[in-house]
C-alpha cells in the first residue's frame, strides 16, 4: 500500500461506516441502481458549487469531470431507465419527483394496470399466467428487473405488499397497482431520521471548513464501552431521561424566540438529540 493510500484508508473506512446504516435504512425503498443515479446528481451539483465557490470562472464539463471522475457524457442529463426517461440535472426537482424513486415494481404494476396487452376490453387487468415468454408475469419481471432477479422472488414480494394474489399454482391476479415498499409508519420514521442525519452532516461540514473557532457549531458526543450487558437497558433509560429534559428546555427556548415573529428568511437554526448504541468491541 502506498503512502497516499495509507493516508486515505481511514476516510474509506469511515465512509463504509457512514454508508452501512444509511443503506440498511433505505435498501427496501431504493435499489443500488437508483442510489448511484442519485449520487451522480449530487456529485455533479456539488462539483459545480465548488468551482463557483472557489471563483475558478466559468463552469465547464471538463472541470466537473476532472473533479468527480464521471464521464462528461453522463451530464448535464442522465438517462433514467426504464422507458429511457431523461432527467435534467439543472433542476433538483428530480429528487422531489418520482423519476429516480420509482422502483421496477412500480413500472411492472403500472404496465399491468394500463397496457392494452395486459387488460381486457373493459380496461380491467387480466389474470396472468405466472410463466410464459409473452403476456405473462414472467415477461413483466424480465422487462423491468435486472438479470439475476427471479420470477418467484418478485412474486413473493408483491404478495407480501398486497399487490397481487396467486390464484393457483400457475396464475396471478393484480389487486392494486399502487406499490408501497415500506409501510407508512416506517416511511415517516425514515424521513425524520434522514433529516436528522442531514442536519448533523451539515454541522460537521461547516466545522471542517470554518477557520474561526468561535464560528463553529457546537458538536459533541460521549460514549463508553465499559457497561456490562445486564446494565445496558438501565443506562439507556437514564440517558433517555436526561435527553428529554434537555429537549424540553431547548424546545421552550426556541418557541419563545419563534413566537409572533414573521419568517425573515429560509435560514433554519436548531439542535438535535439522539441516543446511539452499537456492537461491543
Amino acid at each position: 500500500m502506498s503512502k497516499e493510500q495509507e493516508g486515505s484508508a481511514w476516510l474509506v473506512e469511515l465512509i463504509f461506516q457512514l454508508l452501512r446504516p444509511l443503506v440498511r435504512m433505505i435498501i427496501k425503498a431504493i435499489n443500488y441502481h437508483q442510489f448511484t443515479e442519485l449520487l451522480k446528481v449530487v456529485y455533479v451539483e456539488e462539483a459545480k458549487a465548488l468551482i463557483e465557490r472557489e471563483g475558478r470562472g466559468r463552469v465547464t464539463k471538463s472541470e466537473i469531470s476532472m473533479i468527480t471522475g464521471l464521464d462528461s457524457r453522463q451530464f448535464p442529463t442522465l438517462i433514467i431507465k426504464p422507458n429511457n426517461k431523461t432527467v435534467d440535472l439543472k433542476s433538483t426537482e428530480l429528487i422531489k419527483g418520482q423519476n429516480l424513486l420509482d422502483c421496477p415494481e412500480t413500472w411492472l404494476l403500472g404496465e399491468w394496470k394500463s397496457d392494452k396487452g395486459f387488460t381486457d376490453k373493459n380496461s380491467v387487468s387480466k389474470i396472468l399466467p405466472i410463466n410464459g415468454r409473452t403476456n405473462s408475469f414472467e415477461y413483466l419481471v424480465t422487462k423491468y428487473f435486472r438479470r439475476g432477479v427471479t420470477v418467484n422472488s418478485v412474486l413473493r414480494k408483491l404478495e407480501k405488499s398486497g399487490n397481487v394474489k396467486v390464484i393457483d399454482e400457475n396464475k396471478v391476479k393484480l389487486k392494486t397497482h399502487l406499490f408501497i415498499p415500506i409501510n407508512r409508519n416506517k416511511n415517516e420514521t425514515i424521513k425524520i431520521g434522514l433529516n436528522a442525519v442531514v442536519n448533523l452532516l451539515e454541522t460537521v461540514g461547516h466545522n471542517i471548513h470554518c477557520e474561526a473557532v468561535n464560528d463553529r457549531f457546537f458538536q459533541r458526543q460521549f460514549w463508553t464501552i465499559r457497561i456490562p450487558q445486564q446494565l445496558v437497558q438501565e443506562v439507556q433509560n437514564k440517558l433517555t431521561r436526561i435527553l428529554k429534559k434537555q429537549v424540553t428546555e431547548s424546545a421552550n427556548y426556541i418557541d419563545t424566540e419563534d413566537e409572533n415573529r414573521p419568517v425573515e428568511s429560509n435560514l433554519m437554526i436548531g439542535v438535535g438529540y439522539y441516543l446511539f448504541k452499537s456492537g461491543y468491541v
